[in-house]
């Protein structure tokens, strides 16, 4: 893959489309310019929040057993809500033992490994990485002057990826490892996370870069995150959360209609589907190995995150890499599949009209078939049975036997268990495609009329 290139993934684990670059005050931790810790006169003012508001528990699935996490699951789109896993290998996840400590992340490492840090009470990254075994010393000592946190470590290049394999889900759908050779696609690094907290670290409100799906396994020590659910109100709050000049002096929280807790503790695994909004604190020092992944059966809600991630002006280098790319390449692996993904069935119009918008936009690049793309996929949507075979855009001369009334520009007929999509870009197109409808059987013309009239 000569074409490909690998970069660092964005800077957290635990971070997303959070801060705005106009926000002059202190930074995130996802931010490019990289600015000296602001003394902040109110102790970690953050737990402070926290400590400060009841939140009721959050109520959460189970995973018992292999058959209720499965491909069939997702690709039907009921992973809609975070669920735990009650042992990492009912999913298929491989992680190091109880027994594994920060001293063995050092050990596989090496003491030399640069580590990015981050300064909890300003929510930003400190201006230079660290040595792994100066975060060990940090770690490890009894008597901390600030509250620092690694949340950003990314261990793919390092040996210790060796012992940390995703969930099998996540592996199948998972868009990096689903591009075509011939693509050319940045590739950013964001499957192994290794997260080092101690004591009352805090991130605050997120949603993970591009909208990522999540998995998340406690090795040692709790963690607390504190949830949003993306519903349409919510994910419009947290945008204008973003946005907001005084974010650093809200609590997100307060400005939903439900914001729940949910405690995570040595042993448990959690995975969280794509859009959910969330603040992460620290109460012990823990241990925690995670992973990010963006997949077909979420792509509504990952085009509404990567909205908000370009109206508060996230930096391209903590957005997931050539995601808008991978959008059609995503789309054009659904419409080439045999089985049309129950997914799409709902979510296709919203995806459909965010995909027509990019095609509008004269500020994207898009590929050459993309409005084919889009129009197979509402022609799908109406015969989902049928595979899609996207024709030329300015060939009348094929059989495309189609009545005048159909939505004009929009062609579509069946060969065989597959629907042929078109469009026809002049009249004198469109009078030929009409004509040659003169011959269609009646009810074949009634299934492509319907085709034609989903795909306008």
């Amino acid at each position: 893959q000569d074409q490909d290139q690998e970069q660092e993934g964005p800077q957290s684990q635990e971070q997303g489309a959070q801060r705005s670059s106009r926000d002059s005050r202190p930074r995130p931790v996802a931010e490019e310019k990289h600015v000296p810790p602001v003394k902040i006169n109110i102790k970690n003012r953050y737990v402070r929040r926290l400590k400060e508001r009841a939140f009721q528990s959050a109520e959460l699935q189970v995973i018992t057993q292999p058959n209720q996490f499965t491909l069939d699951f997702v690709r039907n789109g009921d992973w809609k809500s975070p669920m735990l896993v009650a042992r990492p290998e009912l999913v298929g996840l491989v992680v190091p033992p109880a027994s594994f400590t920060v001293d063995d992340v050092c050990r596989l490492v090496g003491k030399n490994e640069p580590i990015s840090v981050i300064d909890v009470k300003a929510q930003v990254t400190l201006p230079h990485p660290w040595a792994m075994s100066q975060w060990l010393d940090y770690y490890k000592s009894v008597q901390r002057r600030t509250i620092l946190n690694v949340i950003s470590f990314e261990i793919t290049h390092t040996p210790l990826r060796e012992l940390v394999t995703p969930p099998t889900v996540a592996e199948q759908i998972d868009w990096a490892n689903l591009v075509p050779d011939d693509v050319p696609v940045t590739r950013s690094a964001v499957k192994r996370y290794c997260l080092m907290g101690v004591k009352d670290s805090y991130t605050d409100f997120h949603i993970d870069f591009g909208g990522s799906s999540v998995w998340y396994h406690i090795v040692k020590g709790e963690k607390v995150f504190y949830l949003i659910e993306p519903t349409a109100a919510n994910l419009d709050a947290y945008r204008q959360w973003c946005c907001s000049e005084n974010q650093n002096d809200v609590f997100l929280g307060d400005k939903v209609d439900k914001c729940v807790q949910l405690r995570l503790t040595t042993g448990q695994t959690l995975l969280m589907p794509s859009g959910w909004i969330h603040a992460v604190h620290t109460p012990v020092d823990s241990l925690v190995f995670g992973g990010n992944f963006v997949h077909d059966y979420a792509l509504h809600m990952e085009l509404r995150v990567y909205d908000i991630e370009l109206a508060s002006e996230v930096s391209e280098r903590f957005r997931y890499a050539s995601f808008e790319t991978l959008c059609w390449v995503a789309l054009r692996r659904v419409l080439q599949a045999a089985t049309f993904p129950t997914y799409y069935a709902t979510h296709g119009r919203d995806i459909a009209a965010r995909m027509q918008d990019f095609i509008n936009s004269k500020e994207k690049h898009v590929p050459p078939d993309a409005q084919q793309l889009v129009d197979g996929l509402l022609a799908r949507m109406s015969s989902p049975g049928l595979k899609v075979r996207l024709s030329a855009p300015l060939v009348p001369r094929l059989s495309l036997r189609l009545p005048l009334q159909r939505p004009a520009g929009v062609v579509a007929h069946e060969e065989g268990d597959t629907l042929v999509v078109q469009r026809c870009e002049s009249v004198s197109d469109r009078e030929a495609c009409a004509t040659q409808h003169t011959t269609q059987p009646a009810e074949a013309a009634t299934t492509t009329t319907q085709a034609a009239a989903a795909a306008a």
